[in-house]
């Protein structure tokens, strides 16, 4: 988290971390869509649809960068 004061252990937002992204060729475009994609469900807790639309964005995004061709 850019600006943290507190520890990982003590943290103040959401940590998620990259590798399993960076391995699929995820690029900075990939990762805004992701950050997207988890705000959108946070903003829309316990709306079926929303989450019926994420989790189709998020299967596309992973057809689209295969973990293995």
């Amino acid at each position: 988290m850019p600006g943290e004061t507190r520890s990982p252990f003590n943290p103040s937002g959401i940590r998620a971390g990259t590798p399993a992204l960076t391995t699929r060729g995820f690029e900075e475009a990939e990762m805004r869509e992701v950050g997207d994609l988890i705000a959108r469900v946070i903003d829309n807790l316990g709306d079926e649809e929303v989450y019926a639309e994420v989790a189709a964005d998020v299967r596309e995004l992973c057809d689209d960068h295969p973990l293995y061709e």
